[in-house]
């Protein structure tokens, strides 16, 4: 029994994606995560026997919001959980115990931040640790960290000592795997959309399909396309 999750906020306007929001404005940053959320769920629903969205905060109007991609499918395990209070390192530690305490196959964890990150880097970090090739995957990002990764079995104490949202989160967990002994695999690497300029590169991957592996985003590129007039404006500043 494979678990996908994926960590997710609910888009509420300065209080989502706070860096992007200092190019596009608060209320469109907002909009466009939507956007992601809105591509990104559907389509790796499918890609493990279950789905789970750990959404915060844990509110009525955060839950209302996500509910709907889990009633959108009957035949998808679509699960809503809470995120718990702590460090990402603390949240990220509960969800993979979580799921090895299900004893039922390896977990996957993503971001939200990555609406075109590659089914194929998806269906692999799977298939390395089901094979038994690794007993942790990666999918490094291009700010030092990493879009995804997945464990066959129990974090243990693998995320108590990394330097998160820094250039050595990738480097600071791939040591600690090391250190005791966790067979590692490391597929090619994504990227987030954290900054005005990534923005660049996503609707260009989107302009032209099957130069990479970006898989569609329809609904953000709508809205991106919408919003060029702003994004413009503000690199002509």
């Amino acid at each position: 029994m494979s678990i996908l999750g994926m960590f997710a906020r609910h888009p509420v306007p300065g209080k989502t994606k706070t860096r992007l929001a200092a190019g596009t404005g608060e209320t469109a940053a907002a909009e466009l995560y939507a956007n992601f959320v809105q591509d990104l769920v559907p389509r790796t629903a499918r890609l493990a026997d279950q789905i789970w969205i750990a959404i915060t905060p844990d509110t009525d109007a955060s839950r209302n919001w996500f509910r709907k991609f889990c009633d959108s499918d009957s035949d998808v395990d679509c699960r809503l959980l809470a995120q718990p209070q702590g460090s990402l390192g603390d949240r990220i530690t509960w969800f993979f115990r979580t799921a090895a305490a299900q004893g039922r196959g390896p977990a996957v964890l993503i971001g939200t931040d990555s609406p075109d990150l590659p089914s194929s880097r998806i269906t692999q970090a799977f298939q390395v640790l089901n094979d038994g090739r690794a007993d942790m995957v990666t999918v490094p990002a291009a700010d030092g960290g990493y879009v995804l990764i997945g464990l066959a079995g129990e974090p243990d104490a693998l995320f108590d000592n990394i330097r998160w949202s820094s250039p050595f989160t990738l480097l600071d967990t791939i040591s600690a795997a090391k250190a005791t002994g966790m067979r590692l695999s490391v597929l090619s690497p994504w990227y987030d959309i954290d900054l005005l300029e990534n923005l660049g590169t996503l609707l260009s991957l989107q302009k032209w399909p099957g130069l990479t592996e970006a898989a569609a985003c329809p609904h953000t590129t709508r809205f991106l396309e919408r919003l060029l007039p702003d994004i413009a404006d503000v690199c002509d500043r």
